[in-house]
């Protein structure tokens, strides 16, 4: 994945992917990020 995303069942890369998002935004990205929010943390 572009960017950096990284969302592995860890809440400690929870804030590092809202600076990553913030530092590069983009549609597919924010998207990706979106989804990835989703599946790891269902509302």
């Amino acid at each position: 994945m572009a960017g950096g995303l990284k969302i592995e069942g860890s809440k400690l890369s929870f804030p590092q992917t809202i600076s990553t998002k913030m530092a590069c935004p983009n549609d597919n990205v924010e998207t990706t990020f979106l989804q990835t929010i989703r599946n790891n943390y269902p509302l």
